[in-house]
């Protein structure tokens, strides 16, 4: 039987738009002559091209369908898939057979062994394609939201494999290489379907999901494989290793004990190698920041730079040594040496890099927190002043009931500060009798240490000190009983007025917290709308 081939990807799936016929497969564009110039013989095939019949027997459709939806919820997909491809050949523009099949490939999609993700982004965009104009706007957000998850998907798979298969540098340029296919396909899939602004923002978040990726996977690749296989038993649970054990001498020269572990020089290029990989692959996903970035996880991702390249700077290699250690002994293992590390060139440049990184892991995230800051304001401002251009008579009446407040506030603020002038002076109160009392203690304190100064030969002198500080204690004891009297009487003449102060200031206390608070909502309100 004679069937449509292409020449460019030997598919069969050809959809007829606008007079021209295009393969499904890789999108090649062909004339009616050169479809009849590619239709071969193909031995033992049943089908044939491809191509919408408009007679298309209905109920054919709806078995093959059927068949496809059975095995695609059977998990079957690659005969989800060929049930699929069947329906397309009765009728190239049906659209539940190209939706059905861009799930069905995307989970036989493979990253590392069979990459199908332009078959997937070719069969959403098709199943779009072939809607009617009211259609297409009603399920363009579906058929995207497929589009997205299955990119998505695909690609943390791909992350995910630098961890499994090491982080070797084909590995890095797979991911770099699929996430820009990836990301392409979405921009011109919302392109094409009138959704730029909203595919900004989900490109954007497809972006931080891939920074995101790569910081875990970085940071557990290290813990598994690449720091853990350079340092085994001096790893800690961290992901963080020290220098190994060694005193100064030991490091110039030999590790008697050959039963601890060194790693040898082709564990230490091995490191080198994968830690700058890994690098490799952080310093391309740097590059993906945008303004909806997290900045605590591009901080993350950045500050591991430093981190690989202060590890690297310290490394080396060693190796068993061998010799004899006297005349008479057989030649034998002496112990570990260190053999290899790397020179000053090298470790400048690693130091480079890594006060490069750590500039980075600064200077970004506070970047992207202002940013992020500014827009948010700049949102609620402008949400505000579209809600007060069409609330005028709210907004007025807002502003008046806070310039009443904002006046109320001042007054209260003035009594509150008499009234607690008031009371400190109520209570505060300093009487005449109680300075006298202070001031003949005083006296006597001075009579005191001069009795205490007299020799014993001042006999004449004593006693009259002596008799003047009996005097002042006497003084004192009756000024004291007056204060007590003065102060008591004091305290019953002002006590109603002080617990009037002190109950009218609570109050009136309570009334400015109030006030402030409706002033602060009424401020809010103004600023960001309802």
């Amino acid at each position: 039987m004679k069937k449509f081939v292409c020449e460019i990807c030997d598919g069969t799936d050809l959809l007829k738009k606008e007079g021209v016929f295009i393969c499904q497969n890789c999108g090649t564009k062909y004339s009616a002559e050169e479809v009849k110039a590619n239709m071969k013989e193909v031995e033992g095939d049943d089908t044939s091209t491809t191509v919408k019949n408009s007679e298309a027997d209905k109920k054919q459709v709806d078995n093959l369908m059927n068949l496809a939806k059975n095995s695609f919820d059977s998990k079957n997909f690659s005969k989800a898939e060929e049930y699929c491809n069947k329906v397309i050949e009765v009728d190239s523009e049906n659209y539940d057979a190209w939706l059905l099949k861009g799930d069905a490939v995307s989970n036989q999609s493979a990253p590392s062994t069979n990459d199908r993700s332009d078959e997937v982004y070719n069969c959403f965009i098709t199943a779009y394609r072939v809607l009617g104009d009211k259609d297409k706007e009603k399920k363009r957000e579906s058929i995207l939201s497929k589009l997205y998850v299955s990119s998505l998907a695909q690609l943390t798979v791909c992350v995910q494999l630098v961890e499994a298969k090491r982080p070797k540098l084909e590995q890095i340029n797979r991911v770099k290489n699929l996430y820009n296919k990836l990301y392409n396909n979405l921009e011109k899939a919302y392109d094409e379907v009138g959704m730029k602004k909203e595919g900004k923002e989900k490109l954007q978040a497809f972006a931080n999901a891939f920074i995101t990726a790569v910081d875990l996977v970085c940071a557990s690749a290290w813990k598994t494989t690449v720091g853990y296989n350079y340092y085994r038993d001096y790893f800690n649970a961290n992901g963080c290793a020290t220098v190994f054990n060694r005193t100064l001498e030991q490091q110039k020269w030999v590790i008697k004990n050959t039963n601890l572990y060194r790693p040898i020089k082709i564990t230490w290029d091995t490191f080198l190698n994968e830690l700058d990989n890994l690098v490799e692959l952080i310093a391309f996903t740097e590059q993906q920041y945008n303004d909806a970035t997290d900045p605590k996880t591009i901080k993350s991702l950045l500050s591991k730079v430093e981190f690989y390249e202060t590890h690297a700077i310290e490394s080396g290699s060693w190796r068993i040594m061998t010799g004899f250690t006297s005349n008479w002994d057989q030649f034998q293992s002496v112990g570990w040496h260190e053999e290899y590390n790397l020179n000053y060139e090298a470790k400048e440049l690693r130091k480079k890099l890594a006060s490069k990184y750590s500039k980075k892991s600064r200077d970004i995230p506070k970047k992207l927190k202002e940013n992020q800051k500014a827009k948010e304001e700049k949102a609620i401002k402008e949400k505000a002043d579209k809600y007060w251009s069409e609330h005028k008579e709210e907004k007025e009446q807002l502003e008046n009931e806070k310039k009443e407040l904002e006046s109320k506030i001042k007054k209260q603020d003035k009594e509150i500060e008499e009234k607690k002038k008031r009371i400190n002076e109520i209570e505060g109160k300093e009487f005449e009798v109680e300075k006298q009392v202070e001031k003949t203690k005083a006296e006597k304190k001075v009579k005191e240490r001069e009795l205490d100064s007299l020799s014993f030969f001042k006999r004449k002198e004593k006693i009259a000190c002596e008799e003047k500080i009996v005097e002042l204690s006497k003084t004192i004891k009756e000024k004291e009983k007056q204060a007590k009297e003065e102060r008591e009487k004091y305290i019953e003449d002002t006590k109603e007025e002080l617990e009037e102060l002190k109950t009218s200031l609570d109050e009136l206390e309570k009334e400015y917290k109030k006030n402030s608070s409706r002033i602060k909502k009424i401020n809010k309100t103004l600023k960001t709308g309802k």
